[in-house]
């Protein structure tokens, strides 16, 4: 009885040992292949599978980056006008066109100061044509008055050369009169006094020496008056003059006349008759003496003509350079003309300047962007001081900053292309370039920073300071052994791949490299040729059986 009943407890613990027996044993196989294997005794149906050989392949090594989406340039909005902000049009966040209106200052203060900039512009204006008309009017009259000037000088010279040769005529003329007018006068007397005395041999004589004497009178008096006419010919002396000569000629002949007569009544003897015209030739001869004696008086009159005709030609001189010095003026005209101008020139400076200040009391944003800070309000002065309004974030100007690790260097080059992933278009894929590497590692990381150029996204929600991702090619490498993504499995964190062995699959674990596409290289676990389930792979077992689909293998 008592070993009847240990015969249960017996069996029970022999087959409890059995099974840590068989369960040690996969539990070693497991360990050795990290994968169960499916019991020889168990009887499983085979499962269809693909396969592909491992080949050696050129891989290219991709880079893979991470990094922020950033912006060329960020834009400070300010403005040179002063004035109260009026309105402003967005605020921080807001997205904003090129062109588009942000902010409106008011511009009440600057258009008064521009209209009274315009009021001085007419001003200014005004001033210039005025000295432009009294420049012409002086310029006109200056040059008028010194042709007058001249011409006076030229005709007070002309009347003082004539006055000075009348007055030089005018005294050898007056003395040649009065000694001829005494000659005569003394002739008459003498010969009143033959006649009343008698002829006598001596008498006779000086009748004859008179005839001689009022011949030469003659002579002379037809000289000065061949004299006289050619000087009025030249325009030099008065039709007076000329007939004065005459006048002396045609005395002189009647004085010979009366000489010849004298004579003749000498050599006949004196009658009564010829007494008394003898007695009258004295007259005549006492009258032409104070004639000339009164001619003489006149000269002092002629004399006077001559410094009066000199003062005129120095009162031309004054004339002409006062002329002269007005003509000179004409420089300081042309100054106050260039001042003028100036003033007009500063005064269309300052409405321009105006102007250009009210076109800014509306202020556009020069890109399209993102209101990144907004730094005044309504209400706000703007000043020379406080000009700054906003600051804008451009963005057609975007890229994309990364670090990379610095064993990449020699595998990045610039213009070199980049597949670009945002976080904010989930799904898409932006091209891009490299346009920058900065090669110095920075800090603990030992990354190395890169630049690459992206094209604008039309979607909204792409912000500058978002997280990107990309992917650049790297190092190109021959030979390399690679397979697909499809045969790749994972068993609690190891990564394996099934062999086809003999219409059974065996896990294989492998140690993988880079990446390229769909292919995967393998550093360790598979050789060149290795059999490697590609479809159907999910759903085995180490040992399980397996059978190729027809026409799958590769």
């Amino acid at each position: 009885m008592r070993l009847a009943a240990l015969l249960p407890a017996v069996a029970m613990g022999a087959a409890f040992l059995s099974f840590l027996l068989i369960n040690g044993a996969r539990g070693r196989a497991s360990d050795s292949q990290a994968r169960p294997r499916q019991d020889e005794t168990e009887v499983a149906k085979p499962i269809e599978v693909t396969v592909e050989t491992v080949s050696c392949e050129t891989m290219n090594q991709p880079i893979r980056v991470t990094g922020t989406l950033k912006s060329n340039e960020v834009v400070a909005i300010s403005t040179k006008a002063t004035g109260l902000v009026k309105r402003v049009h967005v605020n921080e966040g807001d997205r904003v066109r090129r062109g588009q209106l942000l902010v409106e200052i008011d511009d009440g203060e600057l258009t008064a100061q521009r209209d009274r900039t315009l009021a001085a512009v007419h001003a200014a204006e005004a001033r210039l044509a005025q000295a432009s008309t009294v420049r012409g009017i002086r310029n006109t009259a200056a040059e008028t008055d010194y042709r007058r000037a001249e011409q006076a000088l030229v005709a007070a010279r002309t009347r003082f050369s004539q006055a000075k040769a009348l007055a030089k005529i005018a005294d050898t003329e007056v003395d040649t009169r009065v000694a001829s007018a005494q000659a005569a006068l003394q002739a008459a007397r003498e010969r009143l006094k033959v006649l009343q005395d008698g002829a006598r041999r001596q008498e006779r004589a000086s009748a004859e020496l008179a005839v001689k004497r009022a011949q030469v009178q003659v002579n002379h008096a037809k000289a000065i008056l061949d004299r006289r006419e050619q000087l009025r010919r030249e325009g030099a002396i008065a039709q007076e003059e000329v007939d004065n000569a005459r006048q002396n000629h045609e005395v002189a002949l009647a004085e010979l006349n009366t000489a010849k007569q004298q004579l003749d009544l000498v050599v006949e003897g004196p009658r009564t008759e010829e007494i008394r015209v003898a007695e009258e030739a004295v007259r005549q001869a006492e009258a032409a003496l104070e004639d000339a004696e009164a001619n003489r008086a006149r000269r002092q009159i002629s004399n006077e003509d001559v410094e009066a005709a000199e003062a005129q030609v120095r009162q031309a001189e004054a004339a002409l350079d006062a002329a002269r010095a007005a003509l000179a003026q004409r420089q300081v005209n042309e100054d106050e003309i260039r001042t003028a101008r100036a003033a007009v020139n500063q005064a269309r400076a300052d409405v321009r300047y105006y102007n250009q200040l009210i076109s800014q009391t509306r202020v556009h944003s020069p890109v399209n962007g993102v209101v990144s800070q907004r730094q005044t309000h309504v209400g706000e002065s703007v000043s020379q001081t406080k000009s700054q309004l906003m600051t804008l974030v451009a963005s057609d100007a975007l890229y994309f900053e990364a670090t990379a690790p610095e064993n990449s260097l020699p595998y990045l080059r610039e213009g070199q292309h980049a597949r670009i992933t945002l976080d904010a278009l989930p799904g898409k894929t932006l091209p891009g370039t490299l346009r920058e590497v900065i090669p110095v590692a920075e800090g603990n990381t030992r990354a190395v920073r890169l630049r690459i150029s992206i094209p604008r996204p039309k979607a909204t929600t792409v912000v500058v300071g978002g997280f990107a991702r990309a992917v650049l090619a790297g190092e190109s490498r021959a030979a390399v052994l690679s397979i697909s993504r499809a045969a790749l499995v994972s068993d609690e964190g190891q990564t394996a791949v099934f062999l086809y062995q003999g219409g059974r699959a065996e896990w294989r674990p492998v140690r993988l490299g880079g990446t390229t596409g769909e292919r995967l290289e393998v550093l360790e676990g598979l050789q060149e040729g290795d059999p490697v389930i590609v479809a159907g792979a999910e759903q085995l077992t180490d040992g399980q059986p397996v059978t190729l689909k027809t026409g799958r293998s590769r």
